[in-house]
Formats: C-alpha cells, structure tokens, sequence
C-alpha cells in the first residue's frame, strides 16, 4: 500500500508552430465509431447502472474498453488519508491509462472516505478498492470515453450525512413521475441478495434512510429509486470477495 510515484515524460520543445491533431477528422470519428460499435455489440445490461435516467458505465464495461482499445493501467499513488489522531479516514488513488502503440496517456485520481460507506463496509479494503476503481476508470475514459463518466463516480462530493438529507430534500426533477414496478421489485430483490449475503435488516434501512429518509421504495420518484438502486448494487458488489490484490 506504499505510494509509488512516476516520474512524468520530457516534454520535447518544438520550433514554432501551433497545435496539431493527433489525427485526422476522418479518423477521430472512427475512434468514436469504434467506441459506440463496443457498446452495442460487447457490452451487456449488467455493464451500465441507471442512475437519473442516465446510463452510466460500470468498471466491468471500462475493463472491456481497456482491453478493446489495448490500453495498460498503472498505479502511480495509492495511499490512506489520516485524520489529527492518525486513524484512516479516506483513500486516495492515481492510475495512469496508456495507449501501448503509441504511448499516450492519461492520468485519473480517485478517492473514497469512510463516511460514504454503510458503516459494515467501513473497512479500509473497501475505501481503497473504491478510490482504485475511481481512478482507474477515470483514465481509461478520459483516454478514450468520450465524455462518459462512470457509474463509480456518481455520487462523488457531499458525502456528509447532512448533505445526504439536504439532497433528500430537494423537489424531485420536473417529469420525474414515481417509481416503476420494475424499480421497486428491484429494489426489493437487492435488499433480499444483501441479506443473503449476511447485511442485519437493520443495515439495510440505515443504508436507505440516510438518503432517503422513512420512505419505503414505492414512494420513491424514478430517478431516486435509481440511485437507491445504484446504492444497494454497489453495496452488494462490496460484500463480494475482492477480484484482485487491489480489488479494482
């Protein structure tokens, strides 16, 4: 868990000039030819996670644009953030996406605080996991996304519980009609993997009423029954064992 730096490329000064594009228009729409052509052919429903309405990307969709697009991903920075008692109170990642035919790069930071978690999932693993996958997807999509933003990166900012109330709070978006059917059955079926996977009932509503306040799933308004869905399958990832050393 040491932090690894990299010392960053020369840059090389050129005569005179002005900025060029990498390539043609031609071919930067055939980027992005290639891009959309991945999204419609290899991913699957369980890639992306609606939240508000939107499809975001999740880092199984992000793995296969790195494998697609013949990227490497690196850590440069992988360390704990400690409050004035030493105790870790967050992590904080940096990956670095690199093209390996031609050696460009993009770097992504990532960071995750023990508040943002469920207090069952307080746990350092999980807080570096996350910070890691934050990172790393926000390179690899910065190198070749397009302008998407990952699932992972949602709810990234006001993570105290008075900022969750004060979310809570605010009107629903104009059009927003209540939850669907298929939301609330969702969410009901997340709740019963989660306690199948050993969360105390107790945990789950903790986890729900932070955000949500007392309100059961049908009272929901779609785009928050979203992002409560986007909550318990996140929460359900994080009770899984770790795929790897970083788990990211």
């Amino acid at each position: 868990m040491a932090t690894s730096e990299r010392a960053l490329p020369a840059v090389v000064p050129q005569a005179s000039g002005i900025i060029m594009p990498a390539g043609t228009i031609e071919e930067a729409l055939e980027a992005f030819r290639a891009y959309q052509d991945l999204k419609a052919r290899m991913a699957d429903r369980d890639d992306f996670q609606e939240i508000q309405g939107r499809l975001h990307p999740k880092k199984s969709f992000v793995r296969k644009v790195q494998r697609f697009f013949n990227l490497s991903c690196e850590i440069l920075r992988d360390e704990a953030v400690r409050d004035a008692d030493g105790e870790i109170i967050a992590w904080v990642a940096t990956a670095r996406a690199i093209h390996l035919p031609t050696g460009t790069f993009q770097d992504g930071d990532g960071s995750c605080s023990m508040s943002e978690k469920a207090e069952k999932q307080r746990t350092i693993h999980n807080i570096r996991a996350h910070a890691i996958t934050r990172a790393k997807n926000r390179a690899i999509l910065d190198l070749v996304g397009f302008g998407e933003v990952s699932a992972d990166e949602i709810g990234e900012g006001d993570d105290t519980a008075a900022g969750r109330r004060a979310a809570a709070s605010r009107p629903a978006r104009r059009g927003d009609g209540p939850a669907t059917e298929k939301q609330v059955k969702m969410l009901y079926a997340l709740q019963h993997r989660l306690r199948d996977a050993g969360w105390a009932d107790d945990d789950i509503r903790r986890l729900m009423v932070a955000r949500f306040g007392e309100r059961r799933a049908k009272d929901l308004s779609m785009s928050e029954a979203s992002e409560a869905i986007e909550i318990l399958q996140q929460a359900l990832d994080e009770s899984a064992p770790p795929e790897g050393e970083d788990g990211a």
